[in-house]
């Protein structure tokens, strides 16, 4: 009987706290299946072609011209594609999947409640998985010899700047975009010019290009960064790993993405007190 009632206790337990206990399979299925019906898997798919297309079309862009035919206008060529690219994505998946594209994205709108974190996960694993296949149609179209950045874009500090200086900026222009997306596509107050939000999120992209590709090529993109430089790894006898400075287009983008995720919802918070009509979160 005492074990009868600390069973029965620890599936109290269990149910108020959402995992199963003990050995009973089914319990464990269903609540499996339960996470996986959070998930669309038309989401995952359009996350899936549409960053296989950012990286072919943005990073094809930086390896089809060599920088040192004019700095400035590769620079702004480069940024300008990046940041088209992402304008024409998100208006083209955007009624799929929200049109995240980036997973620092994902991860701020998990954490302002805009995307639930199962689908979170999916999306950037759908994400990490476009990635490389973008990576990998470059080598179709880039013989060796004839990618001008070496690497397939792969992001590394540049001669000259420090990882602190990198990092610092990957933060900055993952905040700026971060905060553009959840102002212009997410805040109930700019619902009437919502049409226009992914403008506004291709000029955020590229005015962070504009910043960033001297100093690091501009990630701004984990998810971006990651494939080019596995593919990179395996097609290239570099004497530098392409992973070298990984870390910096991880923490950066992701720390970025919180900042920006925390200042949207200060500002909600604020709204909801000066406010009494105001939507609260």
């Amino acid at each position: 009987a005492q074990a009868h009632n600390h069973l029965a206790k620890a599936r109290s337990v269990s149910l108020q706290h959402n995992f199963p206990v003990g050995l009973n399979n089914r319990e464990a299925m269903s609540s499996a299946k339960a996470l996986l019906g959070k998930v669309e898997l038309v989401a995952c798919l359009a996350e899936f072609n549409a960053m296989a297309v950012f990286v072919i079309f943005g990073c094809g862009s930086a390896m089809g011209i060599p920088a040192s035919a004019g700095v400035p206008a590769w620079t702004l060529m480069v940024g300008l594609v990046f940041g088209l690219t992402i304008t024409s994505l998100a208006y083209t998946h955007g009624h799929h999947s929200g049109g995240h594209i980036n997973c620092a994205v994902t991860l701020g709108l998990v954490l302002t409640n805009q995307c639930g974190i199962a689908q979170g996960v999916a999306n950037f694993l759908a994400q990490m998985l476009g990635s490389m296949a973008g990576a990998s149609v470059l080598c179709l179209i880039f013989p060796p010899e004839l990618d001008m950045t070496g690497g397939l874009a792969s992001n590394s500090v540049r001669s000259g700047w420090s990882t602190v200086n990198a990092l610092t900026g990957e933060i900055m222009g993952t905040y700026l975009l971060m905060t553009v997306v959840l102002q212009t596509a997410c805040c109930d107050r700019s619902v009437e010019s919502r049409a226009q939000a992914a403008l506004a999120i291709g000029f955020a992209v590229f005015i962070a290009h504009i910043l960033l590709i001297p100093i690091d090529g501009c990630s701004i993109n984990p998810t971006r960064s990651f494939g080019p430089a596995l593919v990179a790894a395996f097609r290239y006898d570099a004497a530098t790993s392409p992973f070298a400075d990984m870390w910096v287009f991880w923490i950066g983008p992701l720390v970025g993405a919180t900042i920006a995720a925390g200042h949207f919802r200060l500002m909600e918070w604020v709204h909801a007190r000066t406010d009494p009509k105001a939507p609260t979160m």
